[in-house]
């Protein structure tokens, strides 16, 4: 559902996993599951991680107030470490910071 609710069809989800449309409609009815397998296709065919996808469906109007600043926070977090880049920046970053702690 998450998926159809950014405009993607069955039709294109079923292609992008390489499984049948039925598949996809039965995993949107509950009756069968997306495998890991599956989740790291969708990650690397979409370029977008599953944990920004999944925070980017739930609608704004229904995110308590008071839950709001964590949401917000939350969704600009993931978004920075989706950017292009931004993991192999904050490898060799943290390994920087090893070797200066090491010496």
């Amino acid at each position: 559902a998450m998926l159809i609710a950014q405009g993607l069809t069955q039709v294109a989800i079923a292609r992008i996993l390489g499984v049948t449309r039925s598949y996809i409609s039965r995993v949107s009815g509950g009756e069968r599951c997306l495998t890991l397998q599956h989740l790291a296709i969708l990650e690397e065919k979409l370029g977008r991680s599953i944990p920004l996808m999944l925070i980017e469906s739930i609608p704004a109007q229904s995110i308590k107030p008071k839950m709001r600043p964590l949401h917000d926070a939350t969704l600009q977090l993931l978004r920075k470490l989706n950017s292009p880049g931004s993991w192999e920046k904050s490898a060799t970053r943290d390994s920087r910071r090893a070797r200066v702690r090491a010496a």
